[in-house]
């Protein structure tokens, strides 16, 4: 029996089968923990880890809530990190390729409000653009970064990703675990996407 004052928060949590999802949204949050150092735009791992429980785990959400965090999740990410607008570019390619016309809608609305976050960090926090998107721009690209090997960040990441997609192929039939994998797939091809200037810049190898 569930008490009265903890049913509410239980429909909000994914079913028993799909409890591997709280694992993968704790491992993305926490692993800014591997990062030199830590930064203000690490919360945008959140942002990351809920875009992911969106495209795997999309029928264990509340439909009002899942509509809200389509809409909300890529602004609020963009909000910490102006990369973080990758997660609304993997979004848009995975309702796109499956032919979604009411998400892609939705994710049409929810860029042009993180659109808005600069004009909006402008008028209230300073002079966001000059300070910060100026000063990205005055960095070169230095595509030799493409050619050294991955730093410990990559390596970590990619031995989580193996392991966690080895457990989710025994635990899904194959249909549901291709399905899962290519929305992965076209995911984080929207956020390395957007990551990619920023990681051939000075320092951004480390910070992205």
């Amino acid at each position: 029996a569930v008490a009265p004052h903890t049913e509410g928060l239980t429909r909000l949590l994914p079913s028993r089968s799909g409890m591997w999802g709280v694992g993968v949204a704790f491992l993305v949050c926490s692993s800014s923990l591997l990062a030199g150092s830590v930064h203000p735009d690490h919360p945008s791992l959140v942002g990351l880890a809920v875009a992911l429980a969106l495209v795997v785990r999309e029928g264990s959400w509340p439909r009002w809530l899942f509509w809200t965090t389509l809409l909300l999740v890529t602004p609020l990410t963009v909000a910490f990190k102006l990369t973080g607008a990758g997660i609304g570019l993997g979004l848009a390619a995975v309702m796109l390729v499956e032919r979604r016309v009411r998400e892609c809608l939705v994710l049409v609305a929810s860029g042009a409000l993180s659109l808005a976050t600069i004009p909006l960090f402008d008028a209230t926090s300073g002079p966001f653009s000059a300070d910060t998107m100026g000063v990205q721009r005055t960095h070169p690209m230095q595509w030799q970064h493409l050619r050294w090997p991955p730093t410990l960040h990559f390596v970590a990441a990619a031995a989580v990703a193996i392991t966690l997609t080895a457990l989710f192929m025994r635990g899904e039939s194959q249909t549901e675990a291709r399905r899962a994998l290519r929305r992965i797939a076209l995911l984080f091809a929207g956020v390395v996407a957007l990551m990619l200037p920023s990681y051939v810049k000075y320092a951004g190898r480390e910070n992205n």
